[in-house]
């Protein structure tokens, strides 16, 4: 009978512990979680923007936002968070570069307006991901 009490304290033993990390005051329990709220916050932004008409929406974006800046491990993970956040409110934003299509009077057919618009949207996106990117370092 003391066989089985050892095999369960040994499984309880081998049981991964979550890590918990805490810098600056936040606990950080899931290192994907902080990627996906700069997500969602950055998205939450980008509805405040003016055409959506939804400028409250901005005090629930960038709390979270700072707070996962001043929570960072390092500058990396800064810039990546804000890199993130500012793609995110940026696609949301500038979804007018969808409307492009049809790029008609530039001779194109359907598929190649479509790839432009996407392409541009993209680009120009990331690229201005970056300056939020920056701001995170």
């Amino acid at each position: 009978m003391p066989k089985t009490a050892t095999r369960s304290k040994r499984a309880v033993a081998k049981e991964p512990k979550e890590e918990v990390k805490e810098k600056g005051g936040i606990k950080i329990a899931r290192p994907g979680l902080d990627l996906l709220l700069a997500l969602v916050c950055g998205g939450i932004m980008g509805l405040s923007a003016p055409g959506f008409n939804q400028w409250y929406l901005a005090w629930f974006a960038l709390a979270p936002f700072f707070l996962l800046t001043i929570g960072a491990q390092g500058l990396k993970q800064a810039t990546i968070r804000g890199l993130i956040f500012g793609t995110s409110y940026h696609l949301v934003y500038l979804n007018w570069y969808l409307h492009l299509h049809p790029l008609n009077w530039m001779d194109l057919s359907d598929w190649q307006s479509i790839l432009l618009s996407v392409f541009c949207w993209m680009f120009v996106s990331v690229h201005q991901g970056l300056m939020s990117g920056i701001f995170g370092f």
